[in-house]
């Protein structure tokens, strides 16, 4: 979708240097435009979407706290497993969320 502004540039380009009709140049960068704009708002709802998954973690990091088993996966894997108290003994993903998660929740300028 990135490369389709291009190759609309490129017809503006290449109907110029022909001599061909000049309103199809007004048309053929309108729709650069049009799509460059149209790929700027992709990237920003991908954008927001990858934040909102990052805020929705940190929500239920609170609620997971409470869990009587946790099963924490790692690439679709399952990387270890048991309470959160036996996985904040040693130095697991679980335990490095956490910590993480308090260093974010005390963090100010």
């Amino acid at each position: 979708m990135t490369l389709i502004p291009y190759y609309e540039l490129w017809k503006v380009i290449r109907t110029a240097v022909n001599g061909e009709n000049p309103a199809k140049i007004t048309g053929y960068a309108w729709s650069a435009v049009g799509l460059i704009i149209g790929t700027l708002f992709v990237y920003i709802a991908a954008l927001l979407c990858t934040h909102i998954a990052a805020f929705r973690v940190q929500a239920n990091m609170r609620t997971i706290a409470n869990a009587n088993h946790i099963v924490v996966l790692k690439d679709g894997v399952v990387a270890e497993q048991g309470s959160p108290k036996a996985l904040s003994e040693y130095d697991s993903i679980y335990s490095r969320m956490t910590k993480q998660q308090l260093i974010a929740q005390n963090w100010s300028m």
